[in-house]
């Protein structure tokens, strides 16, 4: 298994060619900007070590993302291309419901928002839809780049 920090080198490299690729063939920064952003949130926020991220850091995003660390064992779910990036967007969406809510009840904002309704009526052809899409990409992919880092360190140890 990787280091983090050889992880975030690895995947902030990758990030940064896959970006410039972008830029070079066909630049349009609805798609461009996101992907760069859910690349750099899931090499550094949502990564798939989540699950144990958390218990090593002190901080608000910490307390927040604590509860995943507990429901998703390392190297579960959590390492599973797509699927993890999923289920870690679908935890991200539930916390973001909930501080909502709360924030509703006490009346600090007037939220009237059906969330289930923003994802019923995807369409990628609006621009927040693509925009989230290519955020998803992003997101996806740079999971994948630490997958197979994680991979590769492991068959090296295995060999030497």
């Amino acid at each position: 298994m990787a280091k983090g920090s050889t992880h975030d080198k690895l995947n902030l490299i990758t990030g940064a060619v896959l970006t410039g690729i972008m830029v070079g063939t066909s630049f349009q920064w609805q798609r461009t900007v996101p992907f760069a952003f859910g690349w750099l949130l899931a090499t550094f926020v949502l990564t798939p070590d989540l699950d144990i991220g958390p218990k090593n850091r002190k901080s608000v995003v910490s307390i927040l993302l604590y509860p995943y660390s507990v429901l998703f064992k390392h190297r579960g779910i959590s390492h599973s291309f797509i699927l993890g990036t999923i289920t870690r967007i679908i935890y991200v969406y539930v916390i973001f419901i909930i501080i909502s809510a709360l924030l509703a009840y006490f009346s600090i904002i007037k939220d009237e928002t059906n969330y289930l309704s923003l994802i019923l009526a995807y369409d990628y052809q609006k621009e927040h839809y693509l925009i989230f899409t290519w955020i998803v990409i992003g997101m996806s992919l740079a999971d994948a780049c630490h997958i197979v880092i994680d991979y590769i360190t492991g068959l090296k140890n295995r060999i030497f």
